[in-house]
């Protein structure tokens, strides 16, 4: 919510100005009194804007300066932030943004290809980025990462770079359930193959845990895929030991998914 004042001949006065929607809401008076309110609804949200930014011109050609606005960042992090998605969304690639003597340009590789944006500063909001095909995102990447050190060592500064978070894409990790009772029976009597065949069956009444993939495969004898599919569950299961254990592990029978 931008707050303007200014200094006339009766005295100094506040005005304070708020978009929400359709609804502009306007508080203003001479400073030390409660002021007025006014409330105006527009039929739609461009209309608002439209009548808010006017109210906002009039302000500053009578005189008003702004003292605080409130829907301006106040942290450095969301200053960039809000940079960076000026000219186009952001996606989950990073995209890096230079300036130099008021002027921006912004470079992002993208499986599309190079997306890049340039202009003055103060246009920044209505520059359109262009789109250079590439053949893949990693000839994208590489060409992106030459012309940011052509920038630098012309002198332009990288005043911020990121993604958005919402679009990063989190890898699945899977989850293996456990049954402590059943596995204290088999500890009880490995050999015993009835107790064995108790936690198969509880296991595959949970079709989407690995560990029923595993026994499936083996009941059915497509065991040339299994091994794969322990080669993807290791790192999951053990963490950073994956390939230590897979290796201790290289000589042993599988059965049903167990060893």
């Amino acid at each position: 919510m931008p707050l303007f004042e200014v200094t006339d001949g009766t005295g100094r006065r506040f005005y304070r100005i708020e978009l929400d929607g359709t609804r502009v809401t306007v508080h203003a008076g001479r400073i030390g009194t409660d002021g007025t309110h006014e409330r105006v609804e527009h039929a739609t949200e461009a209309e608002a804007r439209t009548e808010y930014d006017r109210q906002i011109a009039r302000r500053k050609e009578r005189g008003y300066r702004l003292v605080h606005d409130e829907t301006a960042p106040h942290d450095l992090e969301t200053a960039g932030h809000a940079k960076l998605a000026a000219t186009a969304p952001l996606t989950e690639q990073t995209r890096f943004r230079f300036v130099k003597r008021g002027r921006f340009v912004w470079l992002e590789a993208s499986p599309d290809g190079i997306r890049r944006a340039e202009g003055t500063v103060d246009a920044e909001l209505t520059a359109q980025p262009r789109v250079e095909p590439f053949p893949s995102l990693a000839e994208a990447r590489v060409e992106r990462d030459r012309r940011m050190a052509t920038l630098i060592a012309g002198g332009w500064i990288l005043e911020a770079f990121g993604t958005d978070a919402r679009r990063r894409r989190r890898p699945k990790v899977a989850t293996f359930r456990v049954n402590p009772e059943l596995e204290r029976t088999i500890a009880e009597d490995p050999d015993d193959e009835a107790r064995w065949m108790v936690l198969e069956d509880w296991m595959l009444q949970h079709a989407s845990d690995p560990g029923a993939e595993l026994i499936t495969l083996d009941k059915a004898r497509r065991h040339a895929e299994a091994p794969e599919l322990r080669r993807q569950l290791g790192p999951p299961l053990f963490g950073t030991r994956h390939q230590a254990i897979a290796t201790a592990l290289a000589g042993v029978d599988w059965c049903a998914g167990f060893v």
